[in-house]
């Protein structure tokens, strides 16, 4: 099995931290909106949104594969913090960059859906020739 991990993953965790205190913020000013009765205090469905946007960008964040496992079985791994997804190699029908990202996410996709990873991997151009020798149907536009 070869692993291709992701070369910074300080970044990663970075964010995560600032969503997580951003996050128990916006619960602390729920709570202070929803429990106060003095004096003018921001709306409770202004917290509410604020939590909505982040819990939203935290499992957004949360579910891109930051390192990818390449078995000897014929089957690719992507690993995020989240979530891990197996898929067969011949299953694979294309690997292009996110549209709305502007490239910085790849986006796989197969017989049963999709897999958002972020290509700055060590070894990234090394799992893509191993991919399309393994299966030469996979589609690769923009990489």
């Amino acid at each position: 099995m070869k692993v291709y991990k992701h070369y910074r993953p300080r970044n990663n965790r970075l964010t995560f931290i600032l969503l997580t205190v951003l996050g128990l913020g916006a619960i602390a000013g729920l709570v202070w909106s929803g429990s106060s009765r003095f004096g003018p205090v921001p709306p409770f469905p202004v917290f509410l949104v604020a939590l909505l946007i982040i819990g939203i960008n935290l499992w957004l964040i949360a579910g891109i594969a930051v390192e990818v496992r390449l078995g000897d079985d014929g089957h690719v791994e992507f690993v995020a913090p989240l979530r891990t997804t197996r898929i067969a190699v011949l299953n694979i029908l294309s690997i292009v960059p996110s549209n709305v990202m502007k490239g910085a996410i790849f986006i796989l996709r197969h017989n049963d859906g999709k897999v958002r990873f972020d290509p700055k991997l060590n070894g990234m151009h090394e799992l893509i020739t191993e991919l399309e020798r393994q299966n030469p149907g996979i589609e690769l536009r923009g990489i």
